[in-house]
């Protein structure tokens, strides 16, 4: 009911506008999530894989702390057996926790935030041959700021999206529109006087063009009916002027005649005539 009282133009422009808003919501949506479920699934792979080398050092190494050493103090992960730690790199001193006592943070949780805002994924399992227990860590925030920042992007982009709709809708309506404007403003020039001119079609394939065929058929018609009607009107004229000259000058002979005119009148085979030498 709103929308019956505006312009074809204006409501082509919403309906244009919001199917199109639509449609990129969705496309932005299935974009972020897609991107998101890669890179957190990306993600997820280097810690497994990451896990998975530790685990297996653990066991080739049967229990020798020391073959730890050589994956490195860049990873970030550490070795506790019987409740106590008994391993972890440089690197999770510095960034997660440096003391000897297992730290029960990390048992309730696969993710931690530290103080600074980073965020760290876990992955903790048993070794049950030797009895350690592993949990590696891998830091992610620049993946989660990178999923962040695609979301603020692609919602950002949808109110310029918006504008930019609404002036193409604008626009593509208009134009679509423009052959409706000559045919009305044809048709608002075209009397009974002017029958024999004709709408604009543009083109006769689409459905103004049809219309405005139509429309030029009804006009064709109706100059053939208007002109029939002349004709008529001219040939009942012309049939109906000798008579009528006639009775109009009887009537003014009448009238100058010195004679009443019932003095003209005299009786012929029965019936009464008009006597013409009064």
């Amino acid at each position: 009911m709103i929308l019956g009282n505006l312009s074809i133009r204006l409501r082509l422009t919403i309906w244009y506008a919001v199917v199109l808003m639509v449609i990129l919501s969705i496309i932005s949506l299935g974009t972020y999530f897609f991107i998101r479920s890669r890179m957190e699934s990306m993600e997820r792979g280097k810690l497994d894989s990451s896990f998975a080398t530790v685990e297996t050092v653990v066991k080739s190494s049967g229990g020798d702390i020391s073959d730890i050493y050589h994956l490195g103090q860049e990873s970030m992960f550490q070795l506790a057996r019987d409740g106590r730690v008994v391993y972890q790199t440089l690197t999770w001193q510095d960034r997660l926790w440096s003391g000897t006592e297992k730290d029960e943070r990390f048992d309730k949780s696969g993710s931690w935030h530290s103080p600074d805002g980073s965020l760290y994924w876990l992955k903790k399992g048993m070794e049950p041959v030797f009895g350690f227990e592993i949990i590696f860590a891998q830091d992610v925030t620049s993946t989660m700021e990178y999923i962040k920042s695609l979301a603020v992007i692609l919602m950002a982009g949808i109110p310029f999206a918006l504008i930019l709709a609404v002036l193409g809708g604008n626009f593509l309506a208009g134009r679509a529109l423009s052959p409706v404007k000559a045919i009305t403003r044809k048709a608002s020039e075209i009397n009974a006087e002017s029958l024999s001119e004709r709408l604009p079609v543009q083109n006769p394939g689409d459905e103004i063009g049809r219309l405005a065929s139509v429309f030029n058929d009804t006009f064709a018609r109706l100059d053939s009916s208007f002109r029939q009607l002349r004709r008529f009107t001219s040939d009942a004229s012309h049939e109906l002027r000798t008579p009528l000259t006639s009775i109009r000058s009887v009537g003014e002979v009448a009238l100058q005649a010195r004679k009443p005119l019932a003095a003209c009148w005299r009786r012929r085979n029965g019936s009464l005539s008009l006597w013409t030498a009064c």
